[in-house]
């Protein structure tokens, strides 16, 4: 997956704990040639300012901030489980695409609000609509 303008996709990674910071940004930072992370956000700001200078990228006060910079592509939402269903519907809605940590939802009720937004509202192109289908 490549950016509009065929560059690195730019990551926004919400929640900079265990899963977001241990494992994603990690992940990101190996995988250089294809992501750059471009902001991060938590609600801890010792913790924010801590990942976003070891990163040298941005660091938002809120949630809402980092989705209003139309700069990124893909938002990483790993904040605590009772906030992801909430903080990917709002990033499907801001026009990101998405990798929202295990578990997406804590109930049915919710998960199918999140499957039922994405032919609503997804970026994904129809030649790469069987990955989106299979993820749900």
């Amino acid at each position: 997956m490549m950016n509009a303008n065929g560059g690195r996709v730019r990551v926004g990674i919400s929640g900079l704990g265990r899963s977001g910071y241990g494992i994603h940004a990690q992940a990101l930072r190996e995988m250089a040639e294809r992501f750059v992370i471009h902001g991060v956000f938590d609600p801890w700001s010792e913790r924010r300012r801590e990942v976003g200078q070891e990163f040298g990228v941005r660091e938002y006060s809120s949630f809402a901030e980092m989705l209003a910079d139309a700069a990124i592509d893909l938002v990483v939402v790993a904040p605590p489980n009772r906030h992801h269903t909430a903080q990917s519907l709002q990033a499907l809605e801001a026009g990101k695409h998405v990798l929202c940590e295990k578990p997406m939802a804590l109930n049915a009720v919710d998960a199918q609000a999140m499957a039922d937004a994405v032919p609503r509202i997804t970026r994904i192109t129809p030649d790469k609509a069987a990955v989106s289908t299979s993820i749900w």
